[in-house]
């Protein structure tokens, strides 16, 4: 039997080979909290292999998430829905429910738990007036353009990303839902072009470039909530406002590069966190690194 039992072993090491496959050892379930100091009223739950069932419960926060890997399934007065890979779900603060991973090999999921009073006043920042708290119609929102926003609001809190990012992000995030999936999406404000407003915030954005500039400031220079503020600058521009403010950056620091500059003291100058971030941001927009800039306008590499 010991004999036939080796044998079979290797027969399988050697399928799992060919199939391209490794033996791993399982990673560990694990649930990790994130809180952004400067965004206190957003907290970030983060779960991978989770195979705990939590039994019934509430939270006082509104809870919005995806799934990334595997699926769950929430049970909510009594009915049940499962929440597939990359789907959005949702749930309304003070709901009682369970949740569970559909399979016993577990699920990666994140979810943001926002004050109730942040969604409130994104609600009333899009129809310019007091709004109550809005709650989702359902658990699950089928909704490919809001995963991909929540994705992407995931990978900024997770990271070392500016301030003005992670605003724009949320804010986005945010109002699509309450306007997509609010049980009483509030009434659209509409506002004209307003050229003036987002002339008044290319100018300050020009001038501050190498700042940390935050949504509120942006919005209160163009008189505009920051919800109307953002549609509008996008909607003018064709860019968010942080993408704006980084291009200003990579203008100028292509001027003080052609000037002579340092490339080490270029990333500070222009408000760029570290020459990293710098070399990235420039390769992104203008299609090469600093230092081939340098040297396809003729000039010594220096400080690289």
């Amino acid at each position: 039997m010991a004999g036939v039992r080796r044998s079979s072993l290797r027969e399988e090491e050697a399928a799992a080979r060919s199939n391209g496959k490794r033996m791993k050892r399982k990673t560990p379930e694990s649930i990790r909290i994130i809180d952004p100091v400067d965004m206190p009223y957003i907290q970030v739950v983060y779960g991978t292999n989770v195979t705990n069932e939590f039994s019934r419960h509430a939270h006082h926060r509104f809870c919005v998430g995806s799934v990334s890997k595997g699926a769950r399934v929430f049970l909510e007065a009594g009915s049940s829905t499962i929440i597939p890979e990359n789907a959005v779900f949702a749930v309304n603060a003070d709901t009682a429910h369970t949740c569970k991973p559909q399979c016993r090999e577990g699920h990666d999921y994140f979810a943001f738990c926002i004050d109730t009073e942040k969604i409130r006043e994104v609600a009333s920042q899009i129809s310019d007036k007091a709004q109550d708290v809005p709650r989702v119609r359902s658990v699950l929102l089928c909704d490919a353009q809001l995963a991909s926003e929540a994705h992407e609001m995931f990978f900024l809190l997770c990271r070392d990303s500016p301030f003005l990012q992670r605003q724009s992000a949320f804010i986005s995030m945010i109002s699509r839902l309450i306007i997509r999936h609010g049980d009483s999406s509030p009434t659209f404000r509409r506002t004209g072009p307003q050229p003036g407003a987002i002339n008044r915030v290319r100018d300050f954005i020009e001038a501050h470039f190498a700042e940390s500039i935050s949504l509120e400031e942006l919005s209160r220079t163009a008189c505009l909530s920051p919800f109307h503020f953002h549609r509008l600058f996008l909607k003018n521009t064709g860019v968010s406002p942080h993408e704006y403010l980084v291009r200003s950056r990579i203008r100028k620091a292509t001027e003080l590069i052609l000037q002579g500059h340092y490339l080490a003291g270029v990333a500070a100058e222009t408000g760029f966190a570290d020459q990293s971030h710098f070399t990235r941001a420039f390769k992104r927009i203008i299609g090469v690194t600093p230092g081939r800039y340098l040297q396809l306008n003729g000039k010594r590499n220096i400080g690289s």
